[in-house]
């Protein structure tokens, strides 16, 4: 092709460039099993969705270290499996203490004295607090997760987690809870012995180190947090220690007012700012399931979304409820759904396929003889062509270098795009039929 031609695409492509980035969007905790919650509705509507490219799904530390050394995936593996059927990949997110009120995600040996006195440590603190009260017996408040017994036993946890999803394809990012859930928020700090804000930004950093020290052959991911206030700078160390050891870093507070706001919750936006295109994805979770009349703390995705988008998101990880509203016809028959949201349904997911990278391709010259269809999980794309013989593609960056090309004869072919890096591209496809060119503006994210 002459360069003349292709520079022409290239000036469609760059006049284009406010065009917004796309995203991934991940079904966060979905059911996971025969007779969970909405499980026939979300394997019916919201699975199948080329809208969704990913499954972010939970994993307690104690589900897994069934006794002191054992670790058994078995269960979880085969839960997993659903998902890989579906062609979705699946971030982990490893959660070693529970959310709120009675902890039973940390295994009970790491509580004991014995257990301690092994690692020449004092027994492991447990607090309690008015959003972490326990149930009044031993061990059920939240552990401090900085003190030698639990770091250790979450370090072996760790490795074991990392050595078992080794070289899976399937995986797509780790995010490794470091304490409530799967986040970093300090629950009950001014009730943890020693805690300051150095103590717990170092432990973070300690745990970076050792995560990267086990060599992970997926994305490792660290929630990073504010302490106090969103500009109190704790997120940023936070951010700069993990990025440092190849970690990408989210947030799992994303609200209506990061919209607003002189700082974004965490200080996520200026983070994804500084670090779009250096480490990735760029996650973010809403706080809540949200509320499309916007009245809640979370807000509309319809508000959310766009501005997650033009400010460097990557990933977002929506609440099943919401999945459900958008794809699901049944969303107002639902068990604990709410049938006022019902006719945001279809505002719900307009917003969502506008920002999704399942819609990334753009005819910049409007023919209509080929159509690409992404397969984001395998970082491929598929053409088929509706005209007979050779077909020629080439694939060019913003400087008319061309990175990729093949030809085909039959009517589709695939092409792995993992060697592109996130940005802008001209995809050309050139029938020897009718001589007919075409051009498609694509996105990687």
């Amino acid at each position: 092709m002459k360069r003349n031609q292709v520079l022409i695409m290239l000036f469609l492509i760059i006049s284009f460039q406010a065009f917004p980035q796309k995203v991934r969007f991940s079904l966060l905790f979905p059911p996971m099993k025969v007779g969970d919650p909405y499980w026939n509705d979300v394997n019916t509507y919201v699975l199948p969705s080329p809208l969704i490219t990913d499954v972010t799904v939970a994993m307690k530390w104690s589900d897994i270290e069934t006794a002191q050394g054992v670790y058994d995936f078995s269960i979880f593996d085969a839960q997993l499996n659903h998902f890989y059927t579906a062609v979705k990949k699946v971030n982990i997110v490893t959660q070693p203490i529970s959310p709120s009120g009675k902890n039973t995600f940390t295994p009970a040996y790491i509580f004991t004295p014995e257990w301690a006195e092994s690692l020449g440590a004092a027994q492991l603190d447990v607090i309690t607090c008015s959003s972490f009260t326990g149930d009044g017996t031993a061990n059920s408040g939240m552990p401090v997760p900085y003190e030698v017994p639990f770091k250790q036993g979450l370090k072996n946890f760790f490795t074991q987690v990392i050595n078992h999803y080794k070289n899976n394809p399937n995986i797509g990012y780790i995010r490794l809870g470091l304490a409530i859930g799967g986040d970093f928020f300090p629950r009950c700090s001014s009730f943890m012995p020693g805690f300051s804000a150095k103590v717990w930004t170092e432990y973070a950093a300690e745990m970076n180190a050792f995560e990267a020290s086990l060599h992970p052959t997926m994305q490792l991911m660290q929630s990073v947090c504010q302490i106090t206030a969103a500009n109190d700078g704790n997120a940023d160390i936070e951010a700069d220690n993990a990025v440092k050891n190849g970690i990408t870093i989210g947030v799992q507070g994303w609200e209506i007012s990061d919209n607003t706001a002189k700082t974004c919750t965490s200080d996520w936006c200026a983070l994804f700012d500084k670090y779009y295109g250096k480490v990735g994805p760029l996650e973010l979770q809403t706080l809540a399931a949200s509320d499309p009349t916007g009245a809640s703390q979370t807000g509309s995705l319809v508000d959310l979304i766009p501005f997650a988008v033009a400010h460097k998101a990557q990933i977002l990880e929506l609440y099943t409820l919401d999945w459900l509203l958008a794809l699901d016809p049944n969303y107002s028959t639902l068990y604990g759904t709410t049938a006022t949201y019902a006719p945001f349904a279809s505002a719900y997911l307009k917003t969502i396929t506008d920002a999704s990278v399942a819609s990334g391709f753009e005819n910049i010259n409007n023919n209509q003889y080929s159509v690409i269809i992404p397969d984001v999980s395998n970082d491929k794309i598929t053409i088929k062509s509706i005209l007979p013989g050779i077909k020629e593609i080439m694939i060019f960056n913003t400087l008319g270098q061309e990175l990729l090309s093949d030809k085909f004869s039959e009517e589709e072919t695939s092409i792995n795009l993992s060697v592109l890096k996130a940005g802008f591209y001209c995809i050309i496809i050139k029938n020897n039929f009718n001589k007919n060119t075409e051009a498609f503006k694509y996105i990687k994210n």
